[in-house]
């Protein structure tokens, strides 16, 4: 009985997780329905307004506040409901590759700071999103760039090696950002 209850709880806890992300989702669109209808309101009546300028200048204000509220949720609904993986092979080195374009446009605008990438020359394939994997590097250098103020460097690194963990044998793709920052 005692390891049914433990299995009982342990469930309860796993549910509680995806319980308050449904919820947080639906009163984000109850915030967003009536937010949307205020905006609307708001961008009809600023037609109506006249040419007052203190006027003017609050309806831009409420219209601009209404959308980056409406922003706001948008982000908040993107992580309380992650998007669905779409896992498809894809070599890692190119799809680092494709980011450190990004990154290196990003780095020009930090003083002091250089990328050395040092990509395996074999293939690293892998099931993994396209995307959202671009996403976690570009954040992995922006987190680095943060780090070092006052320049530095970042050394982005992907490798294959085998590993034996408890009898079973399988390779393990690595890939590495380090920063000299704090």
């Amino acid at each position: 009985l005692t390891q049914i209850r433990h299995s009982e709880e342990e469930m309860r806890r796993r549910e509680w997780p995806a319980n308050l992300g449904e919820m947080s989702a639906g009163m984000a669109h109850e915030i967003r329905n009536p937010l949307g209808a205020l905006a609307g309101a708001m961008q009809m009546l600023r037609q109506d307004v006249g040419p007052d300028e203190t006027s003017q200048r609050l309806m831009d204000i409420a219209i601009r506040e209404a959308k980056r509220l409406d922003n706001i949720i948008t982000e908040f609904l993107q992580y309380a409901r992650p998007p669905a993986l779409h896992l498809v092979e894809h070599d890692l080195n190119k799809v680092l590759a494709d980011t450190l374009d990004l990154i290196q446009h990003e780095v020009r605008s930090r003083k002091g700071i250089s990328i050395v990438p040092k990509l395996a020359s074999e293939t690293l394939t892998a099931q993994v999103d396209h995307d959202q994997l671009k996403q976690v590097f570009w954040n992995l250098a922006t987190n680095a760039f943060d780090a070092m103020p006052k320049g530095g460097q970042l050394t982005i690194a992907t490798g294959c090696r085998s590993i034996d963990v408890g009898g079973r044998k399988g390779d393990v793709i690595e890939i590495s950002f380090q920063d000299t920052g704090e």
